[in-house]
């Protein structure tokens, strides 16, 4: 490797959502595409520099249980991206819920059944 390729570092990334965009073609099938948001894009620099990124961040859809060690692995050799599995329910009670509402007041407290 030659000193203008070689790698200078590893940044580690949190994201509500992963690098990629993943289409479920049914059967057992899907297709992995880089996403074109704007953490990916903005940090797309950085990478053509040579700084490794290491995705930890929700697919973007409910993955059967049958297929999540295949895209588990998939997702990490491909994209350098680790996938946190949430089932549409619990992705809907965050996106439409909890991230959703606002508490104005002096104290916030979480309540759960």
């Amino acid at each position: 490797m030659s000193p203008s390729t070689a790698r200078k570092g590893r940044l580690i990334i949190v994201s509500n959502r992963l690098p990629v965009s993943i289409n479920d073609l049914s059967h057992d099938r899907f297709e992995l595409k880089a996403s074109s948001g704007g953490l990916v894009t903005g940090l797309r620099g950085l990478s053509n520099s040579g700084v490794d990124f290491l995705w930890f961040g929700w697919p973007g859809l409910e993955i059967a249980k049958k297929n999540a060690s295949f895209l588990r692995t998939k997702l990490l050799e491909e994209h350098n991206a680790i996938p946190v599995m949430l089932d549409q329910q619990t992705s809907d009670l965050y996106y439409s819920g909890f991230s959703s509402k606002q508490d104005t007041s002096s104290s916030t407290r979480l309540c759960t059944d």
